[in-house]
């Protein structure tokens, strides 16, 4: 899914090898997982319908927890961030919630600082991880009246 609300990631290697790479830099960083869901395996126990593997870390720093929350009971909406770890054609993308979306979607600072300091973490986890962020832009001979191309490219932010 290509939105202005997700950030995306991809990390080479199976969808299990990501899973403990990214828990294994998470923790080097002070962030702690609240939760691990299997949605895939969810979905097959309750449907009977087979997906490809996809996996919620709600991931959180505590003490930035402890911050939004302190401030506004509410904002455990956003904390817990969720980070979704999903196969991909022999390799795993990882998505978080953009930083810009936040900053449009109204949050107050006092409850979106502490947010924004988790997902800077969370970057840095994804990198330490040795994920490349994905990023879109438009194919330069798109035809302004047909559909819009996509090409995703990888790159290193730093």
């Amino acid at each position: 899914m290509r939105t202005d609300w997700n950030s995306d990631w991809v990390l080479k290697g199976t969808h299990s090898q990501a899973k403990e790479r990214v828990r294994k830099a998470l923790n080097s960083l002070g962030l702690e997982m609240a939760f691990d869901a299997d949605l895939a395996e969810l979905v097959q126990r309750r449907t009977g319908v087979r997906l490809s593997r996809i996996s919620v870390f709600g991931v959180c720093c505590p003490f930035l927890l402890l911050e939004g929350i302190g401030a506004d009971p509410a904002a455990a909406l956003f904390q817990p961030m969720h980070l979704v770890i999903s196969e991909s054609r022999g390799s795993a993308v990882v998505s978080i919630v953009s930083p810009a979306a936040l900053r449009t979607s109204g949050v107050p600072p006092v409850v979106a600082i502490p947010i924004h300091r988790t997902l800077s973490r969370l970057a840095q986890a994804l990198e330490g991880a040795g994920a490349r962020r994905i990023v879109t832009r438009r194919v330069e001979d798109a035809p302004e009246d047909g559909p819009v191309q996509l090409k995703y490219e990888e790159i290193r932010l730093r």
